[in-house]
């Protein structure tokens, strides 16, 4: 008789090296997935934060022609032998030149290495000839004095870009556009422009080089009724794009005495990974 001995051998204590190895790869694959989770998490968040951050610098750009904040570097304007030009000299006062008006601002979007990722923007300031009397279909104006250079928050990229004039037709391939301060009151008697105050701030863009998306192309700025800007992270995986809508008061003409709003609708809308 064993005498109440257990028949059975003890089986040994802890797990073995295949149990352990099933509980890492589980544990493995779990850290998998929370990490992905909480990555695309922070990308959207990131992005919207990116396209958010454009709106705001985009309605800046309104507040300071609003506010009479046109340039930031010595601007020199006036008409010469019949035709208006402007430079970036330094000598004379700024703030005495009869023939010149500052009008405002335009946004142009470019990729620095000539390819497509236009992912930077550069800020300019826009002038005319005070004897200006309408602005119907364009504008001589110049376009000069650089405000500042930026690149567009969180790293996005503007993937294409288009704007209706007042005619209703659509132009693309322009990456820029413009705010305008109201031409204001004219005297009609010498036909001299006196001041734009308290006028609705409009809409503009320029003509472009053919061949060079963006580049700015002589000093012809048009009005229009409306932008499309559409952003995008560049990532070829797990894109996504968002769409930056501009709009406001008619171009052309005066707005109705009974309204008064003086700034431009600025929007944004988050697409998530539906293309624009």
């Amino acid at each position: 008789m064993l005498g109440g001995k257990n028949k059975h051998p003890r089986q040994p204590l802890g797990y073995t090296i295949i149990e352990i190895m099933i509980v890492l790869a589980v544990s493995g694959f779990m850290f998998v997935i929370a990490a992905t989770f909480i990555n695309g998490k922070q990308e959207k968040a990131a992005f919207a934060q990116g396209s958010g951050d454009m709106v705001s610098n985009l309605q800046q750009t309104v507040e300071d022609i609003t506010d009479g904040h046109y340039s930031d570097v010595p601007l020199q304007c006036g008409t010469a032998g019949g035709s208006f030009g402007a430079s970036t000299s330094s000598s004379g006062s700024q703030g005495s030149q009869s023939d010149c008006v500052f009008l405002g601002k335009i946004v142009r979007f470019y990729d620095p290495s000539g390819g497509a990722n236009r992912d930077h923007y550069s800020v300019y300031s826009v002038a005319a000839s005070r004897t200006i009397t309408s602005f119907p279909n364009s504008l001589v104006a110049a376009i000069q004095g650089l405000t500042s250079q930026s690149t567009v928050p969180q790293s996005l990229i503007v993937k294409k870009m288009s704007v209706i004039d007042t005619g209703g037709a659509s132009h693309t391939n322009v990456y820029n556009v413009g705010f305008m301060q109201g031409l204001g009151n004219i005297d009609v008697t010498t036909g001299t422009y006196l001041s734009g105050a308290q006028q609705p701030i409009q809409l503009v863009y320029a003509n472009t080089t053919s061949g060079s998306e963006g580049a700015i192309a002589g000093n012809i700025i048009r009005p229009a009724k409306s932008a499309t800007i559409c952003l995008t992270n560049g990532l070829v995986a797990n894109s996504r794009y968002a769409e930056i809508f501009i709009g406001g008061p008619t171009v052309g003409g005066r707005q109705s005495s009974s309204s008064n709003n003086n700034q431009l609708n600025i929007s944004v809308q988050q697409l998530g990974t539906t293309s624009c």
